[in-house]
């Protein structure tokens, strides 16, 4: 999860997403939601997360986003904390997170499942059994 404000300091703009650190540089998001009002190419954010570090905050600018494909791409010049992605093979024990609008606290939701296929569809999407329901966001398939 991270924070996302137009300040270091919390502010009455915070937004609440979950987020993918990708490499030492770069995090992925949803594009949908509130989040999607606030983004302009280029436009610097700061970040923070606070199940690693409740504390530190990252200036990130996003690079790129994609409303079709509903993500967006931010970079930063700072080094990202841990955790990194590892590429899933098929059979992988994966867990998904998730808000969920189907939730009326939009509290974070997680279940499991086993990635079937790892083959992209057109979309880019790879197949697993996660008990996903259609207005869940913002987080992502990890393994296990």
């Amino acid at each position: 999860m991270l924070t996302i404000s137009e300040q270091q300091q919390e502010s009455n703009i915070t937004k609440n997403h979950t987020v993918t650190i990708v490499n030492d540089n770069h995090i992925v998001s949803h594009y949908h939601g509130e989040l999607r009002y606030e983004l302009k190419l280029g436009r610097n954010l700061y970040v923070k997360f606070p199940d690693i570090d409740e504390y530190t905050h990252y200036m990130v600018k996003v690079i790129y986003f994609n409303e079709n494909l509903d993500y967006v791409l931010m970079q930063t010049e700072s080094i990202l904390p841990q955790p990194r992605t590892t590429l899933p093979h098929d059979g992988d024990h994966v867990l998904l997170l998730a808000y969920s609008y189907t939730e009326i606290s939009r509290t974070l939701c997680i279940t499991s499942g086993i990635i079937s296929s790892t083959k992209q569809d057109k979309y880019g999407h790879i197949r697993s059994d996660c008990g996903a329901n259609k207005g869940d966001s913002g987080g992502g398939c990890f393994t296990a």
